[in-house]
């Protein structure tokens, strides 16, 4: 199982969606291992697939985290205090806030 995003043009408009799902192990998107990622392009010009290393499971997390307090900006406080404490906390040891 992977989690696979599709981007599709119908009609118009752009039409984006992501789900898991059960690949082949001969498909270019279930070669990705770890931290991998993988792009599958269908153009008029045919296939290309595009690889590489993602940030791995920690620094998207802490990405993701740091994209709540964007969206919850003064409403920070709404969010868990393990979450604003961690936060908080790698703010200070790159030296912010200081």
């Amino acid at each position: 199982m992977r989690q696979v995003a599709t981007l599709r043009r119908q009609g118009g408009a752009l039409v984006g969606r992501v789900r898991p799902m059960a690949l082949a192990p001969g498909h270019p998107l279930a070669r990705a291992r770890g931290a991998g990622n993988s792009a599958v392009l269908f153009t008029a010009g045919g296939r290309t697939r595009l690889h590489g290393t993602g940030a791995g499971r920690w620094p998207t997390a802490e990405a993701v985290i740091g994209d709540l307090f964007e969206v919850y900006g003064a409403d920070a406080a709404r969010l868990p205090e393990s979450v604003r404490a961690r936060f908080e906390e790698d703010g200070r040891e790159r030296g912010e806030g200081e």
